[in-house]
């Protein structure tokens, strides 16, 4: 199955130069609870923006079609859509990571979607695209108020296709 992680502020930004425009240590330990043990995947900008290395528990899989680009020890290459959507075939869940061209590309094979609502509109020069909301069904949701560690207001929200 193919699952999209995200953090998306209320204008959908997820990103500005090449970093997260919050810092939410919930969304973190979030992201690192779905993750482990699953194979996650993410393009190379997001790769190199959370250190040019792998995240320990997981198979990190860099999404890149550039014939000469090698991937760090730790890592896996996929040169394409298709090859990604054939892991997601063999294996119970895949997690796709990012970025925007990412998600847009898969967000149509997605089959779950992890979002973490920031109840806040920074700026930003990444989006995450547009979700028409009558192909999904909300199955769970955690609503957070901010808190000395958490800046902002954020819900965790599991979206499945109908």
């Amino acid at each position: 199955m193919i699952s999209i992680i995200v953090a998306c502020a209320e204008n959908r930004v997820i990103g500005n130069k090449n970093t997260l425009p919050w810092h939410l240590p919930a969304d973190f330990k979030y992201f690192k609870e779905t993750t482990l043990g699953k194979t996650i995947v993410m393009g190379l900008n997001t790769f190199k923006s959370i250190g040019a290395k792998p995240l320990p528990g997981r198979k990190n899989v860099v999404l890149n079609n550039d014939p000469n680009y090698v991937p760090p020890e730790g890592c896996f290459l996929a040169k394409s859509i298709e090859e990604v959507v054939e892991m997601g075939k063999k294996e119970p869940e895949v997690m796709i990571c990012g970025g925007a061209s990412v998600y847009k590309q898969f967000l149509p094979l997605a089959q779950r979607l992890y979002l973490t609502y920031v109840k806040a509109s920074p700026e930003g020069d990444t989006y995450f695209p547009e979700v028409n909301t009558e192909e999904w069904k909300e199955t769970k949701r955690e609503d957070h108020k901010a808190d000395d560690k958490n800046k902002y207001d954020y819900s965790f929200v599991i979206l499945e296709r109908k």
